[in-house]
């Protein structure tokens, strides 16, 4: 192999390491992008069985007797099948 040869391979190799090193920084920088989003994402989440576990508690108080209502207005009950419905079709979409 001539001298220019070697050197043009060493060329290449310098250059090759300095495309990796821009890729691996990119990468990175991608990484942090998707892990800023997916932290924003599941901040603004409700997980259906916190929506179901609610829907159960408004159902409770719905099916309650008058005496177990007794610490409850009567437009609390009106309140609650406004909210188990909104739930329910969040649930549904």
């Amino acid at each position: 192999m001539s001298e220019e040869e070697k050197k043009t391979i060493e060329e290449l190799k310098e250059k090759n390491k300095t495309l990796e090193s821009l890729l691996q920084g990119n990468l990175y920088e991608m990484y942090l992008y998707y892990k800023e989003l997916a932290g924003k994402y599941q901040a603004n989440c409700i997980s259906k069985d916190k929506i179901k576990e609610k829907i159960e508690e408004y159902d409770k108080m719905i099916n309650a007797t008058y005496e177990d209502l007794t610490h409850y207005a009567d437009y609390r009950r009106d309140v609650c099948y406004e909210i188990k419905n909104v739930l329910n079709e969040l649930l549904e979409e």
